[in-house]
């Protein structure tokens, strides 16, 4: 039933006066049957406040344009705002006029609690523009502000004599404590003054506490005066006779660091470090591995040989000097097991039939029986009427698509694929324990006290790897392998790499296990004295160089099998205790071989050195072994009979036997544009094993062999490097023979 015009109207009077609102920003649409007035009156009748509140603000053009038309509402307004926050000031009001200002620490939380209570009072009436205008301002608001704002100026400007009298050590944190927030750092720039209350602290204890609260915010000045404060009053605490006296020093400082408390300079005592460690044993190659000390303490520190260190000014001139000696770095490398693991690689490719072809052209012969059937469907179809004809002329249209679709996809799909082609092989995988040692003498010569102390100081470090040795490069799962496998770099690199240690271990150690104290020698005397404790180590070290007794042949002592990670294997002799010679050839492309010694010792070594054009390698090697003795004169005689130590085909150990047949001056194998090197020519038997093995005249080695030339038609040509050319190569790399 249809509304006749009157009932039309009305309801077009009634859906004018709704409220509304814009439905792209959701804002109150208003109209003139709508108005922010009566807007605001429904808000109010609702009971929201806040809301309306936020009307008359958004709205206060309109309000400001006729106020005496809407006075009744925005009186009433005002009137609900002002029952909702009177209280709130009246009671913010109360609070502020009890407050008996200046006051003692333990009534600040009352005087923060009534500053706050009042800033939140003054920020809920400056929510409603309504009561700042000057019709509706409240009177207690205005009060509040006033006493607000100069009770506020009045602690802020009493801060300083607040800090002055405030108990730094025992109370809680002053700047947070403060019923004010202040800044620290803006405090200390206006008060420079403070500096001396917080080092004025009464003992050790009180700096420490001030220094734990206030570190972050004190500026370094403090900091530093704090920390020598600290340790001045450690020492008097202490009792010592002489506040000099070594123990008592140190136990202060330690204490000073314990604090957190920084120490610049130690006072009243100037301390010296002086590193004496041989540089014999440096360039002797016995320390592996660098060990430093970490001067973690406030002394000087000198590095100087024996001879001088005394000399050095510094060192003259010390209360105490600590002289710090390191007589061993060792690094020891076991093989704690060893696994063979199958595995394959890829040597090639090769072509496969494809089977997704085959489905396609499958796919094809069907497709093109189906388009065949449906098109001899429509042939036959005579008579068959309108729809019939449609119905197959469809079918025809699809299996077309069909067929099309299998065309693209045979001359998408490739007729074969490629195959990778695998081949079974194994490699090594050995877990190692590489172990890192040092031995550290130290002297500690307390002149005040008129003592000497010395005492060592040992370190270890172990760390475990696992290594692959003949992983193919084309493994087929090589990189799932070295996920869990350590590189020879990274076993390298903790070998090499340095160790540590603080001074001041040392001499916690020297406190807590004191030595008997010795009277301070004279200078000459002490120099005299840590010499010859030098050269005793320097004479073990030389006494164990020839520790290898002797079996059948002497000469097997010196000799030692050389297994490359690939699998091959050559032979090396030793020329220092510790040093094995080879040929570069046998040690191509790794860094690290490991041996065996004739004694059935299995070592490892690293390669040091390599000379690519004479064929020549230098090994440092962890066992000892009995050097060789090299010939001297400068004539070998013609057919004088030698013999060869090395190991042919495997057959560890063996000797051969020959003459010398000539010396030539041949183009290298492996740089054969550099310069000749000479070789001894012989009829001695060379097979792949002897590679790097000595050539030995009368029990001096001539040589090292390096090769032969082998053919059907061609016997008895083997050929070693001179040993001219051997021993230049070895005193080059600061290697001195026998």
């Amino acid at each position: 039933m249809g509304l006749g015009h009157g009932s039309f109207a009305a309801a077009c009077i009634t859906l004018a006066g709704c409220a509304a609102t814009n439905p792209t920003t959701g804002e109150f649409v208003y109209n003139a049957f709508f108005s922010p007035a009566q807007h605001l009156s429904d808000t109010l009748d609702a009971g929201d406040l806040a809301t309306a509140s936020n009307i008359y603000e958004d709205q206060a053009p309109f309000f400001d344009a006729a106020p005496d038309k809407h006075q009744d509402v925005i009186q009433r307004l005002a009137s609900a705002i002002t029952a909702e926050v009177l209280p709130e000031l009246s009671s913010a009001v109360r609070m502020v006029e009890t407050v008996d200002w200046p006051a003692e620490p333990d009534a600040w939380p009352s005087v923060r609690q009534a500053l706050e209570s009042a800033t939140a009072a003054i920020a809920l009436a400056e929510e409603h523009d309504i009561l700042l205008a000057a019709q509706y301002r409240l009177p207690a608001y205005d009060s509040l502000l006033r006493q607000h704002d100069a009770l506020k100026k009045e602690i802020d400007e009493s801060a300083w004599a607040a800090f002055a009298n405030f108990p730094l050590a025992d109370g809680p944190n002053f700047f947070a404590a403060y019923p004010v927030t202040l800044s620290a750092a803006q405090f200390h720039a206006e008060h420079p003054e403070a500096h001396e209350i917080y080092v004025a602290q009464p003992n050790a204890d009180a700096l420490a506490q001030v220094f734990q609260e206030y570190r972050f915010a004190l500026p370094a000045r403090t900091t530093n005066e704090m920390g020598l404060r600290f340790y001045e009053a450690r020492l008097n605490e202490a009792g010592a006779a002489d506040s000099r006296e070594l123990a008592a020093i140190l136990e202060a400082v330690f204490a000073t660091n314990a604090a957190g408390l920084p120490l610049e300079t130690i006072p009243g005592a100037r301390v010296a470090m002086i590193d004496v460690t041989s540089r014999s044993l440096v360039a002797d190659k016995q320390l592996q591995f660098a060990v430093g000390i970490d001067v973690d303490l406030p002394v000087d520190t000198a590095t100087a040989e024996l001879q001088d260190a005394f000399a050095r000014p510094a060192v003259m001139a010390a209360d105490i000097l600590i002289i710090v000696d390191v007589r061993a770095a060792r690094v020891d490398r076991k093989i704690t097991r060893t696994d063979t693991v199958s595995s394959e690689f890829q040597t090639g490719a090769r072509q496969v039939a494809n089977p997704e072809y085959r489905l396609a052209e499958n796919e094809l012969d069907v497709a093109t029986i189906n388009y065949q059937q449906a098109r001899a469907a429509l042939s036959n179809c005579v008579g068959c009427g309108l729809i019939p004809v449609l119905i197959l002329r469809g079918a025809i249209t699809e299996a077309e698509g069909v067929l099309q679709a299998a065309r693209e996809k045979v001359s998408g799909t490739p007729q074969t694929l490629t195959e990778p082609v695998y081949q079974n092989y194994s490699y090594s995988r050995m877990s190692l324990e590489v172990s890192k040692e040092a031995d550290v003498k130290y002297y500690v010569v307390d002149r005040l006290a008129g003592v000497l102390v010395e005492d060592s100081f040992e370190l270890r470090e172990t760390r475990s790897f696992t290594v692959s040795y003949d992983l193919h490069e084309a493994d087929r799962t090589r990189s799932q392998q070295l996920v869990n496998l350590d590189s020879e770099d990274a076993v390298l690199a903790f070998e090499d790499s340095g160790v540590e240690v603080g001074l001041s271990a040392i001499l916690k150690q020297f406190l807590e296990s004191p030595m008997e104290r010795q009277p301070v020698p004279a200078v000459a005397d002490l120099r005299e004295r840590i010499l010859d404790e030098k050269n005793a180590v320097l004479a073990a070290l030389e006494a164990r160089r020839f520790g290898i007794e002797a079996n059948d042949d002497a000469r097997m002592e010196s000799v030692v099998v050389v297994y490359h990670p690939s699998g091959g294997i050559g032979t090396g002799f030793y020329v220092r205790d510790d040093v094995i010679l080879t040929n570069f050839h046998v040690i191509d492309g790794t860094q690290f071989v490991e041996m065996k010694l004739y004694s059935g010792q299995e070592t490892f070594g690293r390669v040091i050195a390599q000379d690519v054009r004479l064929d020549l390698a230098i090994i440092q090697v962890q066992a000892r072994g009995q050097p060789v003795e090299f010939y001297k004169d400068l004539n070998v005689p013609l057919g004088a009979t030698v013999e060869a130590m090395g190991h042919p085909t495997g057959l560890e150990f063996s000797v051969t036997r020959g003459v010398v047949s000539a010396m030539r001056e041949i183009r290298s194998t492996f740089m054969p544009g550099g310069r000749p090197v000479r070789f001894f020519q012989t009829d001695t038997a060379i097979n792949p094993g002897n590679s790097g093995g000595p050539l030995f005249l009368s029990g001096l080695v001539v040589g090292v062999n390096t090769q032969k030339l082998a053919a059907t038609e061609i016997e008895g040509l083997s050929f070693a490097v001179h040993y001219a050319e051997v021993t230049e190569f070895l005193h080059q790399n600061g290697i001195e023979t026998r």
